[in-house]
């Protein structure tokens, strides 16, 4: 491990050298990811990205979406790196920037999120239903009956993001809720998500 990387690994607010410094060294090589996921307690949202976008298998994206903090997720631009933080655990979904995400530049990248949202909490479902698991401990209960609920509920914006991912559905007529009020000269209303 270099010098440096020792000075700065257990700084809680990098600053903007330390943090060049890391990527540089992680994309020029001269920085191993091991060494940095091993030794950085408070890595930025760049660092992390840049590890993400590093990763050349499943196992090392594994390692990095273990390695990201809650508070980073927030901050995350990369949908692939938010939907496979959300197959690692569902309730990441709570935690993106959905202002980010939620506007009608990136619309197919929201659906893609949701897409990725319903398959996590249909896989939870299904591995909990499985006969080899009966019986469901009340923790297991509880997560069945949540995932359930918020499939349910979510349903709608599920069957958009669905639409609009197979082209379907036009993403001009999506609504996001933020207009104050829109005035539509056809006679039915814009889907929702």
């Amino acid at each position: 491990m270099s010098f440096r990387l020792t000075l700065i690994s257990h700084k809680e607010k990098l600053s903007p050298k330390d943090e060049q410094y890391i990527i540089n060294g992680l994309r020029s090589g001269k920085l191993h990811s091991n060494e940095v996921m091993s030794y950085v307690d408070y890595p930025t949202t760049a660092i992390l990205e840049t590890l993400y976008e590093l990763c050349n298998n499943q196992n090392d994206i594994n390692r990095v979406v273990a390695f990201t903090p809650y508070r980073a997720i927030k901050q995350i631009n990369n949908v692939s790196y938010v939907q496979d933080l959300i197959r690692s655990n569902y309730d990441n979904f709570d935690r993106i920037n959905f202002d980010k995400f939620r506007t009608n530049e990136r619309i197919l990248d929201y659906a893609k999120i949701l897409q990725t949202y319903e398959a996590a909490l249909s896989y939870t479902v299904s591995c909990l239903t499985k006969e080899e698991y009966s019986p469901l401990t009340k923790d297991e209960k509880e997560e069945l009956d949540t995932c359930r609920y918020i499939l349910h509920d979510m349903q709608d914006s599920f069957d958009t993001a669905n639409l609009l991912l197979s082209g379907r559905l036009d993403p001009k007529t999506i609504n996001l809720g933020k207009d104050k009020k829109t005035e539509s000269t056809e006679d039915s209303e814009p889907e929702s998500l």
